[in-house]
């Protein structure tokens, strides 16, 4: 008869571990979309490193107490991001106008969320959205020309006056005026009569102006300032 070289373990042990193990189990509990967190700057000195590194081996001093592995996983890294965005600060996402740089970015989003969502269906009306909208930029983009024509009032009065002044004028709040149509009519008459000698009075009705926020330099030109006008016209006009 052979004798096994297989090691006998007792059942207690084996139970023991295979419930160790199935504390280790990840299950997902959340269906929220989750959203990429702003870069991180890192530290640069190497005194900065050696107290990054301080705070850490500080904060995870019971690093080997593992009981629940998504709380671990969780605090772990929430404490080394929030470490680096503190004290760092975090980087500014880059934002494009290019209509291509934008199409670009709603590829790679959708391709994240369609990796995402391979064992997950609560990524699909995610993925629906984001690809209708990268078809609807990819229609737009081939009418080069509508956005700029869209954007320059004169194209859109040129096209339909009356259209492009109802855009424009409709969402403005109406102000009524302070004066009735006498004393439009009176103002006008008394100014168009009135010759070049005579002095010109604001009426009532119209709006003061406010007082000027600095005074004005009323004076004379000194010598050295005339002498600078001058030598700059000489050279403008000698170049």
């Amino acid at each position: 008869m052979f004798k096994s070289l297989k090691t006998t373990v007792p059942d207690v042990e084996t139970n023991k571990s295979e419930n160790e193990l199935q504390q280790f189990q990840h299950t997902t509990t959340s269906s929220a979309t989750p959203n990429p967190l702003p870069g991180i700057k890192l530290p640069k000195t190497q005194s900065q490193w050696a107290e990054a590194n301080a705070y850490f081996h500080q904060k995870f001093v019971d690093l080997c107490v593992v009981e629940d592995i998504n709380h671990f996983t969780s605090t772990f890294q929430n404490t080394i991001y929030n470490y680096f965005a503190n004290t760092f600060g975090t980087v500014k996402p880059k934002t494009s106008t290019n209509q291509n740089s934008v199409i670009k970015q709603l590829k790679k989003k959708l391709k994240n969320l369609k990796i995402l969502g391979r064992n997950n269906n609560s990524f699909n009306n995610d993925i629906i959205a984001v690809s209708k909208l990268i078809r609807s930029k990819l229609h737009n983009s081939k009418r080069p020309g509508k956005s700029a024509d869209q954007s320059d009032v004169s194209i859109q009065l040129s096209k339909n006056f009356w259209k492009a002044c109802k855009q424009i004028f409709s969402p403005t709040t109406t102000t009524p005026p302070s004066f009735d149509v006498e004393k439009g009519c009176n103002f006008f008459y008394s100014a168009m009569k009135a010759d070049d000698k005579c002095n010109y009075n604001i009426p009532d009705w119209i709006p003061s102006l406010p007082l000027p926020s600095f005074g004005g330099d009323v004076g004379p030109p000194t010598y050295e300032e005339v002498s600078n006008i001058v030598r700059r016209t000489l050279v403008d006009q000698r170049a």
